[in-house]
C-alpha cells in the first residue's frame, strides 16, 4: 500500500514538473512575441499559399529540426516570418525563410545552426 502511494506521489510530481515546463515554455514564447505584434497577419491564410510555397515550407522545416523541436523557437520564427510578410511583400517564400533562418541563428546560435 505504501509503495503504491509512493509511486502515485512520484508520478504526480513528474506530471507536475512536465506541466510546469510546458507552461513555462508557452509563457516564454508569449513574452518573446509581445513586442513583435503576434504571429497572424491580417487577411493572410493558407489559401494564399501556392503549391510552390508549400513545398518550400516543407523543405525548410525538414532542414531546420530546431523548428519542430522547440515551441518557443517555433513561435519566434513564425513571428519573424509574419513580420517579413508584412514589411517585405517583395520577398519570395524562399527568401523570407532564408532571412528567418539567419535572424534565428543570430539570436540563438547554439540552438539554430546554419546549414551551408
Amino acid at each position: 500500500m505504501l509503495l503504491g502511494f509512493a509511486v502515485w506521489v512520484v508520478g504526480w510530481f513528474l506530471a507536475s514538473a512536465v506541466g510546469a515546463l510546458v507552461a513555462w515554455k508557452i509563457l516564454e514564447a508569449q513574452r518573446r512575441l509581445e513586442p513583435m505584434g503576434g504571429i497572424q497577419p491580417p487577411g493572410m491564410n493558407l489559401t494564399d499559399l501556392t503549391p510552390e510555397d508549400l513545398t518550400t515550407i516543407q523543405k525548410w522545416i525538414a532542414r531546420n529540426p530546431w523548428y519542430s523541436g522547440d515551441v518557443a523557437l517555433q513561435l519566434e520564427a513564425q513571428s519573424i516570418h509574419v513580420r517579413l510578410l508584412r514589411e517585405r511583400q517583395d520577398l519570395t517564400m524562399r527568401d523570407n525563410l532564408t532571412r528567418v533562418t539567419s535572424e534565428m541563428a543570430r539570436r540563438h546560435p547554439d540552438e539554430v545552426r546554419l546549414l551551408h
